[in-house]
């Protein structure tokens, strides 16, 4: 059985397998917590993170926007200019809509995974 390691194609030319989907509004305190749960997963794939701030009012898409630049290869930030919650608008479909990932994994910002092998089929 191979070594699981975790996911470290830095040149995004193999699409990856799944496709981790991360709404977020006003999470600051617990959304550093669910990008590092997701980070640590230890997998034989590769996988991407896809997290949507909406227009968040904390400090919530700062936080997001330093991991995505920490880890561009990974991490897909998207950005809501009005909070479309708000106006009835979910923005889950279009998550999911600019995912790549064979398979679907979802966690909002508000939880987290304590296991590093939770994705490891």
């Amino acid at each position: 059985m191979p070594i699981i390691t975790k996911n470290t194609d830095t040149t995004c030319q193999t699409p990856p397998l799944l496709s981790i989907i991360c709404p977020a509004y006003n999470q600051e305190a617990f959304v550093a917590q669910a990008l590092d749960g997701f980070l640590s997963q230890q997998t034989r794939f590769n996988y991407e993170i896809l997290i949507n701030d909406d227009a968040s009012t904390d400090g919530t898409a700062r936080i997001i926007a330093q991991y995505a630049e920490r880890h561009p290869t990974i991490i897909r930030a998207f950005y809501q200019q009005v909070n479309q919650y708000s106006q009835g608008l979910p923005c889950v479909p279009d998550l999911f809509a600019e995912a790549r990932g064979r398979y679907i994994a979802y966690c909002e910002a508000d939880d987290y995974w304590t296991d590093p092998r939770k994705l490891q089929l």
